[in-house]
């Protein structure tokens, strides 16, 4: 594209043409808050000349409460006879082309008035230099010249700083929040579980947690698939199992194959295969799998990078131990994840599930019915979330009982309620469903 063309060709020196770009195809998307843009950036911000005239056009119809679309810029320029001199027709309607999918446009606001203040500096520092080498200046002179220009730039940096959103902007934040039909609201699949917590939303930290075994990836699993199909995209981050194995299980399900016929191919039939050819077809080609070896700036990164990108609903880490952290020791390391886990919610907009494992029950504890004291790591880990959930399978624990049979707790939930759910978990899909175990041999079921 031609903008992108441009882009490569500029210095890339104390400017990022690239989020100049995404702001301006933003604003012409008409995304909801181009007007806190138009009140903070100016046209003399942009480092690309093309963008800085394209943007000083919409400031114009904006001020003459015209609406700012394409079409209204691209006649205000020809009507100017800058048109052509901003690029083109093809220039300006390239703008909204792979433009992020992201609500929020603070990323590019802060970086492109960063980059600005920054060529200030440099210019500055350049003219500073220039008066040194003029004979004529004297110490006095320079210093006063150089002191006034370094109050300049402080006040400027101030006025740049964040000092958060007003409680109207928060309150309309709240009503577009809670449209149901826009909102994001992760679910469990569970529906006595999801109307006691109401679902996760963007912001929040989920602990997901249970003994070895439980089925506390599965759990995870089963949020990122409905989330999907729901159109919320999904991070995993899998410390435990390799992308094949992780995707295996959904695939196996989709296609009604048993599950341990995954680990010997020998044993699939040509339908089976077929079957499951089909299934990965159906795959989703937007939630990503980041594999093997975790740490909390790779986990940062690419979640950085695909909310940019495709955007970003949900982030899974599975599981805490297993996430490379810094600290003096296990325990300092186990806060700053949960630390670093809400934090990354919280900046990205979007729900992050932690899932964690339970301490050993201590003599006289009863396994049954935990505690957020057996959380390991129990006191950041509490303190920071805001949903605990406990997923419970007696036949695992104990290996008596009916292996259908599982329950679901809440812990903790900072707005909704806490309680107990007793549902089902098919062994043959490797979900948790609605309601109670059901009777019969259920592995003669899982063997068929």
């Amino acid at each position: 594209m031609a903008n992108k063309k441009q882009a490569v060709d500029l210095p890339r020196v104390h400017a990022n043409p690239e989020y100049e770009r995404y702001l301006l195809g933003s604003i012409l998307l008409e995304n909801q808050e181009a007007e806190s843009a138009f009140e903070r950036v100016t046209p003399e911000m942009f480092f690309h000349p093309h963008h800085a005239k394209i943007y000083q056009a919409m400031l114009a119809l904006r001020e003459r409460k015209e609406a700012v679309n394409a079409v209204a810029v691209w006649d205000f320029l020809s009507l100017s006879g800058e048109g052509e001199v901003c690029g083109g027709v093809k220039f300006l309607a390239s703008l909204s082309d792979d433009v992020p999918r992201v609500h929020s446009l603070e990323p590019y606001i802060l970086t492109i008035q960063k980059h600005f203040r920054i060529r200030r500096y440099a210019h500055f520092i350049e003219s500073a230099r220039q008066m040194l080498e003029t004979e004529s200046i004297s110490e006095e002179a320079f210093l006063q010249a150089t002191a006034e220009g370094i109050s300049r730039l402080s006040q400027d940096l101030e006025m740049s700083v964040d000092v958060g959103k007003t409680y109207y902007d928060a309150g309309i934040e709240l009503l577009v929040s809670l449209d149901a039909q826009t909102a994001v609201r992760i679910t469990i699949g569970i529906n006595e579980v999801d109307e006691l917590i109401g679902g996760f939303l963007p912001g929040e930290l989920v602990i997901v947690t249970a003994d070895t075994g439980v089925g506390k990836t599965i759990m995870a699993q089963q949020c990122r698939r409905i989330a999907c199909e729901r159109g919320w995209h999904t991070l995993y981050c899998s410390g435990e199992m390799l992308a094949r194995h992780l995707v295996g299980r959904d695939v196996a399900s989709s296609a009604n194959v048993p599950h341990w016929k995954m680990r010997m191919p020998d044993r699939i039939h040509e339908a089976e295969r077929s079957a499951l050819i089909q299934a990965i077809d159906h795959l989703c080609k937007q939630c990503r799998i980041l594999e093997s070896e975790l740490t909390v700036t790779r986990i940062r990164a690419a979640a950085r990078a695909l909310k940019r990108k495709v955007g970003l609903e949900l982030i899974v880490i599975d599981y805490d131990e297993l996430v490379e952290v810094p600290g003096k020791d296990e325990w300092e390391q186990q806060k700053n994840l949960a630390r670093a886990a809400k934090a990354l919610a919280m900046e990205l907009g979007c729900c992050v599930i932690l899932v964690s494992q339970l301490r050993k029950a201590l003599q006289g504890e009863d396994c049954a019915h935990p505690t957020l004291q057996r959380l390991y790591g129990s006191g950041a880990k509490a303190k920071h979330a805001s949903i605990v959930i406990f997923v419970d399978r007696e036949y695992v624990r104990n290996l008596t009982g009916d292996e259908t049979q599982a329950r679901i707790c809440v812990l903790k939930s900072r707005d909704g309620r806490v309680g107990r759910v007793d549902c089902r978990f098919n062994i043959r899909t490797l979900r948790f469903e609605n309601g109670p175990a059901t009777d019969g041999n259920a592995c003669a079921e899982a063997k068929n």
